[in-house]
């Protein structure tokens, strides 16, 4: 079972309290992020906001993942997994936020394991979920800061 780790670090130029808001409203986030060929939407959102042990699914082409809130830290951390139906793509999401003068430095890190018949096509799945988390980052900065 194949596994990688990759981090995205970005400036918002937003408080930790607005961002943690953003990351922990479920039911706000595709208006945030919109959808795309990757991101089809998040639904079945228990609890917004969420909370410890809060479930949500993402929609995906290659099928529902089944999210579950792991960790929170209000305005400094928030830890997400998400497990396809057929359990064959783990991810771990952790989301450290930082204080800086001007706002808060995002660090987005994806823990990615693949399983069964998609281990062979783990270095695909991890560049199709790096450039999709690239987007989703950019988009949630473009809508904080608007």
């Amino acid at each position: 079972m194949p596994a990688s780790t990759t981090t995205i670090d970005l400036h918002i130029a937003r408080p930790p309290t607005a961002v943690y808001q953003a990351l922990t409203h479920l039911g706000q986030l595709q208006d945030r992020i919109e959808t795309s060929s990757t991101y089809r939407g998040t639904v079945d959102v228990h609890d917004d906001p969420v909370r410890v042990g809060s479930t949500y699914v993402d929609r995906t082409p290659i099928g529902r993942f089944h999210g579950q809130v792991l960790e929170l830290e209000p305005g400094r951390r928030v830890v997400f997994r998400q497990v396809t139906t057929r359990n064959d793509l783990d991810i771990r999401i952790t989301y450290a936020l930082q204080p800086t003068v001007d706002g808060t430095r995002l660090v987005r890190t994806g823990e990615i394991t693949t399983h069964r018949w998609l281990a062979p096509l783990h270095p695909i799945v991890v560049w199709a979920t790096r450039s999709e988390n690239r987007r989703t980052m950019e988009a949630l900065k473009a809508s904080l800061e608007a």
